[in-house]
């Protein structure tokens, strides 16, 4: 998954640096959501 936005990130210039921190950000999220599923389930 992030191989493939990397491979966008490296064809595209000016649209690829909003992508990737939208894609960051989505990963950042993601992640505060799992420890925040584990945290509930503790």
């Amino acid at each position: 998954m992030m191989t493939g936005g990397f491979d966008l990130k490296s064809q595209s210039g000016s649209k690829s640096k909003r992508e990737s921190i939208m894609a960051s950000e989505t990963i950042f999220s993601s992640s505060i959501n799992r420890l925040k599923e584990k945290n509930d389930l503790a």
